[in-house]
């Protein structure tokens, strides 16, 4: 499945490849990503998580310091 930036930011949850793909990242730093947007989440929903293979993209970016809006203008949308 190929799936452009412009539809990863679409996207409510990602797994560590999206991850990997959207911050333009390693995929040991996207694992890193993963596991703290998963503490966050864990620690927000604890048992009503949707997904466990997948978390928020709104964790990622407070685990990465950047906002939604800033990652929409380094794709280009």
């Amino acid at each position: 499945m190929c799936t452009t930036k412009q539809e990863l930011i679409e996207k409510t949850f990602l797994n560590k490849t999206e991850i990997a793909k959207l911050f333009n990242v390693p995929l040991y730093v996207a694992r890193k990503i993963f596991d703290n947007a998963d503490k966050l989440d864990d620690e927000k929903f604890g048992n009503y998580r949707i997904y466990d293979s997948k978390v928020r993209l709104t964790s990622c970016c407070k685990v990465t310091g950047v906002s939604i809006n800033q990652l929409k203008k380094q794709i280009g949308e």
